[in-house]
């Protein structure tokens, strides 16, 4: 169009988010899921997905996984967001520490799987993921970016994918 100024080219920013889950979810997430579903069956049974079964009402109550982790696990098989990488040990832990909580064997197998990879290299990964995750829902849900916008946003961005492609290739999950 003659007013290019005007066209929203910011769903190129989204695919760069969608690529950096994609290279996270099969670097990282999905060995560790499947070593779970190997380990506790696929699907996991509900007394691992839950705290208690309510009787009077027929049905499991306090998911006893943090949702992000339980996206992936699940049938659906999501990608952890990219939001999610950041303190991503930490909340583990900090779950896994209250006593007031279930025992949670695939949260410390989880977390264990997780401890494999250097604390330094899971937090680039976090911090990195946050900034496009930001960039992206941007760019997705409440603003119009016009070309010169994209393309001061998309160095950033690809200064952050550029940090976590190596890393992620270190990173080397066997099944």
């Amino acid at each position: 169009p003659k007013d290019y100024e005007s066209v929203d080219v910011g769903p190129v920013l989204v695919q760069y988010g969608k690529a950096m889950e994609r290279l996270l979810h099969q670097a990282i997430t999905k060995p560790i899921c499947d070593k779970i579903h190997a380990k506790y069956g696929e699907p996991i049974p509900d007394e691992l997905w839950f705290e208690k079964w309510n009787e009077k009402e027929k049905k499991w109550e306090n998911p006893t996984l943090p949702g992000v982790i339980r996206s992936p696990l699940g049938l659906n098989k999501r990608t952890i967001p990219l939001g999610g990488w950041k303190g991503l040990k930490g909340d583990l832990r900090k779950r896994l520490a209250n006593k007031k909580r279930k025992k949670d064997p695939i949260s410390e197998f989880y977390l264990s799987e997780l401890d494999h990879i250097p604390d330094h290299e899971l937090e680039t990964i976090g911090k990195a993921s946050s900034v496009i995750s930001e960039l992206r829902n941007g760019a997705a849900h409440y603003d119009i970016k016009t070309r010169e916008e994209v393309l001061q946003i998309r160095h950033e961005v690809v200064e952050k994918l550029n940090l976590i492609i190596p890393l992620v290739a270190r990173i080397s999950f066997k099944k």
